[in-house]
């Protein structure tokens, strides 16, 4: 099940005070990137990022879930927190990715173009 755009237009709006977000729509989902990163994911009207040391801190109420069938477990997040609380988790989570890689389509102005 795709996720509804509803649910998509609602998550973006709670994270567009964050400088440094973009989305980028996928076979229905959206990928979320964080300073150049893929840090999360909108699937099946969930939000999930990548479990990493310290994110975990974050999270009050930990809970892994799969984004898809064979999918790696990411962090259920509570989609109702205020733009400061996803910052912290987003920050958290950015300090232990490896360097972002430099692909066509990732880095650019057409990243945060999801066609809503």
């Amino acid at each position: 099940m795709p996720t509804k755009d509803s649910y998509f237009k609602y998550i973006k709006d709670r994270l567009s005070q964050i400088e440094d977000i973009a989305f980028r729509k996928m076979m229905g989902e959206y990928l979320i990137y964080y300073k150049g990163k893929y840090i999360a994911a909108i699937c099946d009207d969930r939000l999930l990022i990548k479990p990493f040391d310290g994110v975990e801190n974050h999270i009050s109420k930990i809970r892994y879930e799969r984004p898809y069938d064979g999918a790696k477990d990411m962090l259920t997040v509570d989609a109702d927190c205020d733009t400061e609380y996803y910052r912290k988790l987003f920050d958290a989570a950015f300090q232990k990715l490896p360097a972002a890689k430099t692909k066509a389509g990732i880095k650019g102005d057409n990243i945060n173009d999801t066609g809503i």
